[in-house]
């Protein structure tokens, strides 16, 4: 299960799976991984103030019961609560090779959001609309890889080529 916690929670043996930055912007070289060391934990906090965890993968914030963990938008500071891992609008891939647009972020779980597809594993371009709801729990197997510029020419023109087709096979 992924958990929203404060960093200041982190500790060794937790396995973090996202945070309130864009993987870019840290020091780090994998955008999830196990905390093996409190010199992780204090890069963290001088650049986060909350990151995610999966208690499946590594240990779970103890005790629960102290309501330490991030339930609410609101107590986040508002600037943050406004940015989300996978933004709706940005392009990301996925472990199947399969490109997407996010269109819905999911409030139960922001590393699974809902995506309109634009290429197939083969990265063949679609010709038809399709959505992939990675919040579905059919769908737990499919990941979210890579984190891709919506302004690189190449997702531009997918997302050109993919409007075209869309509108050609609307009109016969």
């Amino acid at each position: 299960m992924t958990k929203k916690i404060a960093v200041a929670q982190l500790k060794i043996n937790m396995f973090l799976c996202g945070t309130d930055r864009k993987w870019l912007e840290l020091p780090f070289f994998r955008r999830k991984f196990l905390i093996t060391s409190t010199d992780q934990i204090s890069t963290l906090s001088e650049y986060c103030k909350f990151v995610y965890i999966d208690t499946e993968k590594g240990e779970d914030v103890i005790p629960p019961e102290q309501h330490t963990i991030i339930e609410h938008e609101l107590s986040v500071d508002p600037e943050l609560s406004m940015q989300h891992i996978y933004p709706v609008g940005c392009a990301v891939e996925l472990n199947t090779g399969e490109l997407g647009i996010v269109t819905l972020v999911n409030q139960q779980d922001e590393l699974r959001p809902r995506l309109r597809l634009l290429t197939n594993a083969q990265k063949q371009l679609l010709t038809q609309e399709q959505v992939l709801d990675l919040g579905d729990s059919t769908k737990q197997g499919l990941e979210i890889i890579k984190l891709m510029d919506i302004s690189d020419p190449i997702i531009q023109l997918l997302l050109a080529l993919y409007e075209q087709v869309k509108g050609e096979v609307d009109e016969v």
